[in-house]
């Protein structure tokens, strides 16, 4: 099972969404604000579901239609100045026809509804209301088409709805806009009698509520990057979410039947070896590492063995404890913390050297969300350009990382949310220092008169200003006099 779409989905993923009666992974992946367009002209979401799809035979769950909504309220405002608003909800109905049937192709396709966030963005001339009204409209039809076509639909909209249109805050974060764990339980108890799949969600879990646009982004982010919310603080914490797994598994298959974490599963019947290998999976996802290729699971009995051999194995293969295993919340400290609060100082460098520190595996896998070259909204965080300054200057590529730490700090419309940080200047000597001790003595006296008196200069905006006016003042005298210069050849 495959669930990708927008932000909603990253819900399931922090739940530890999985199935409870058999070996399967569900992949759960963010694509960004997916739009039916981005299947067009190879835009990068598109073709990532593409490639998610062509590889599940089995049932496909897509999150898309928000951003298609705002689109569409979009035009609507502007009703006294565009009057094709018809034409282009009919064009867009038509565009999701053919994108679901390709998708389609092989069946078990699901399209997942999720609430409309009517009060994130505010248009002029339309209300709340309208706003409903123009979602509700495009649910209704684009269920129509589903039902022609034969894709499922999960929509619990209307048991989470209030009187006046809009969902509960019961089933929402404190955003408003996505799914706390009282709106996942509501979607899974859909999916489940949809796809006759039983599945399992931690009952304890806690989703993360963000406060901000860039805090939410952060959080999709490293979740895509499959780093965990926290690194478990013991084996008896992980064990104790393994036990409620193997419960639902029993309890699915009929078997009435306690076990704790001593319990022998292997020997007695409880669980076949497939299994074993889902708890395994499972206990390394909560711990933040990959399962060692020679662990030899025959000799593993019970949980606790299971996941004390795990931890035992990570703290071998990466030399980590919990203290220095990277884990989002990192992410958040290096996003939010005051560097000139001197109390949170040293964790925030702390933070910021363990996230320069991740792996290749994991850096390339930044790479792959998000290509430095790409143009994609994704890049409008200046602390995404932040973290991979960290990453180059610690792979040695100091230029490369200067140029990143500048990036992350100009607001333009590229970077919507500049990082502005009294720390980014720390970084910046620290680098440019590493370049000098590089550099021979008449590169080094070049490379500091740049840098203390060239860019000084032009990063004064005045100057900038009169330098373009005498440009353009130069280009104009330049074309006067080959106006007249051409003029007098001819006389």
């Amino acid at each position: 099972m495959i669930i990708a779409g927008h932000s909603s989905v990253d819900a399931f993923r922090q739940c530890g969404l999985r199935f409870s009666s058999n070996t399967e992974k569900i992949v759960i992946s963010w694509v960004g604000a997916i739009k039916v367009g981005q299947f067009y002209k190879g835009h990068p979401a598109g073709t990532k579901v593409r490639n998610l799809f062509n590889q599940e035979a089995g049932w496909k769950l897509l999150s898309i239609g928000g951003h298609d909504i705002f689109e569409l309220c979009m035009f609507a405002s502007m009703w006294k100045v565009v009057n094709h608003f018809e034409e282009i909800f009919e064009s867009t109905v038509n565009s999701y026809a053919e994108v679901f049937k390709e998708l389609n192709r092989s069946g078990k396709l699901m399209w997942l509804v999720f609430p409309q966030p009517v009060h994130l963005i505010s248009f002029r001339n339309l209300t709340a209301d309208d706003q409903i009204g123009i979602a509700n409209r495009f649910y209704k039809r684009i269920e129509e088409l589903c039902a022609e076509q034969g894709v499922a639909v999960i929509n619990p909209l209307p048991k989470m709805l209030g009187p006046d249109g809009q969902v509960l805050k019961a089933f929402l974060q404190q955003d408003g806009t996505h799914l706390n764990i009282n709106g996942v339980k509501t979607y899974i108890e859909e999916i489940e009698l949809l796809t006759g799949e039983s599945l399992f969600f931690r009952s304890d879990t806690v989703i993360f509520e963000s406060a901000s646009e860039i805090e939410s982004f952060c959080t999709l982010f490293t979740g895509e990057l499959h780093i965990p919310a926290n690194v478990a603080e013991s084996p008896q914490a992980v064990s104790k979410i393994i036990v409620e797994l193997v419960l639902k598994n029993l309890k699915d298959r009929g078997i009435a039947s306690e076990v704790d974490a001593g319990t022998k599963l292997l020997s007695t019947g409880f669980v076949d070896k497939s299994f074993v290998m889902n708890i395994c999976d499972y206990a390394s996802e909560l711990l933040g590492m990959d399962i060692p290729q020679d662990m030899n699971l025959n000799d593993l009995d019970t949980i606790d063995e299971i996941v004390g051999q795990l931890f035992i194995r990570r703290h071998r293969d990466t030399g980590k404890t919990n203290v220095t295993m990277l884990s989002q919340k990192d992410f958040h400290i290096s996003l939010h913390g005051d560097y000139e609060d001197m109390e949170q100082r040293e964790l925030i460098l702390r933070a910021d050297e363990k996230i320069s520190c991740m792996s290749d595996d994991l850096f390339s896998r930044m790479h792959e969300i998000i290509p430095l070259n790409s143009r994609d909204t994704f890049m409008r965080y200046g602390i995404i350009s932040f973290w991979f300054a960290l990453n180059y200057a610690r792979r040695g590529n100091y230029v490369e990382a200067l140029k990143l730490i500048a990036q992350s700090q100009k607001p333009n419309p590229k970077n919507g949310f500049p990082f502005i940080s009294s720390r980014t200047e720390l970084y910046k000597r620290e680098w440019e220092a590493r370049i000098e001790e590089k550099l021979s003595i008449g590169q080094r006296i070049r490379h500091r008169a740049y840098n203390r008196l060239v860019v000084p200069i032009w990063r004064n905006k005045a100057i900038r200003v009169l330098s373009r006016l005498l440009y353009l003042t130069w280009n104009r005298v330049i074309i006067i006099v080959k106006v007249f210069s051409k003029r007098n050849f001819t006389t």
